[in-house]
């Protein structure tokens, strides 16, 4: 199914838009809220996916960064309130488990490494989208999840 469906807290409306994602499944989505819009990535329509697209509550707009991360279905991505920003983990490209972590902010993806890793202790995409979902919806929960599953700890570094 491509259709979109709006819950006003007592009925479900169609809230069918010209322009929107292609049907998917196994998509990664968030909800942004210093743009004050639920953001997707990625998922797996027949081919796996890499693109990005933003909900405003009335309409879809794809959004385009310069720097995209690589297609991927079944990533975790969890909301970090502390940091104001969006934190995607893992997925699956079509033929290997993804273990890298890209950052949601200001319209923007950015590439990170957890400021302390180990090759032996990096977590599957299957074993860290069990973890960073587990009851980790948003705020500082989420946040907590995030670091717990990407081992973040004290920060975040640049790749």
């Amino acid at each position: 199914l491509g259709d979109t469906w709006l819950w006003d807290g007592g009925t479900w409306r169609d809230g069918a838009a010209l322009d929107s994602p292609t049907p998917r499944r196994a998509v990664a989505g968030a909800y942004d809220a210093s743009a004050q819009v639920a953001l997707i990535f990625g998922g797996d329509d027949g081919d796996v996916l890499g693109d990005t697209w933003a909900w405003n509550g009335a309409t879809w707009t794809e959004r385009l960064s310069a720097e995209q991360p690589p297609v991927r279905a079944g990533a975790s991505l969890v909301v970090d309130e502390d940091r104001g920003a969006l934190v995607m983990f893992g997925g699956f490209d079509g033929s290997t488990r993804l273990a890298d972590t890209w950052i949601w902010r200001n319209g923007a993806w950015t590439p990170r490494t957890p400021a302390t890793s180990s090759s032996s202790s990096t977590p599957t995409a299957s074993k860290a989208s069990t973890r960073s979902t587990a009851g980790c919806a948003t705020g500082r929960r989420a946040s907590r999840c995030a670091s717990r599953c990407c081992g973040a700890g004290s920060g975040w570094t640049s790749t």
